[in-house]
């Protein structure tokens, strides 16, 4: 549960994910010092959707490797079925944080119409009180390598 990429070609590439650095499948995540994070609540900026998970407990969890990461692009969709809070129709065209859940949940309460640092989905079309299509904003266009 998380965002899926519903529109637009996918652009899978490998970055650089960090030693001892956890990572989400299907969460949003940026390029940010030459390494992936998670995008925080108030992160501005994303780079794509994380493919794979890091986790404490993976073999190779302290050492930096390549990590797969669907870059988004200004144009694409992508589907979150992991919301807080409770979205409804009127919300469509508002724009939304990220909740503290680091980089796979959207935060319903945050939505405003005016675009802001920090809101970096725009509902697109509601699907029910807990998932919806959204734009990512704050998109950082980044060409890496692992």
């Amino acid at each position: 549960m998380a965002f899926y990429r519903i529109s637009g070609v996918s652009d899978i590439q490998p970055l650089n994910g960090a030693a001892s650095t956890v990572l989400a499948a299907n969460g949003l995540v940026v390029l940010t010092g030459g390494a992936l994070a998670k995008v925080a609540s108030t992160g501005s900026l994303v780079s794509g959707i994380c493919l794979e998970t890091r986790a404490t407990t993976d073999s190779d969890y302290a050492v930096a490797r390549g990590v797969l990461v669907d870059m988004l692009s200004s144009t694409d969709l992508v589907f979150c079925d992991n919301v807080v809070g409770t979205l409804t129709q009127a919300m469509e065209g508002q724009f939304l944080k990220l909740s503290s859940t680091a980089g796979v949940v959207a935060d319903a309460a945050t939505a405003t119409d005016t675009p802001a640092a920090g809101l970096v989905l725009e509902l697109i079309k509601f699907v029910s009180a807990t998932s919806g299509y959204f734009k990512v904003n704050g998109l950082k266009h980044t060409r890496g390598a692992a």
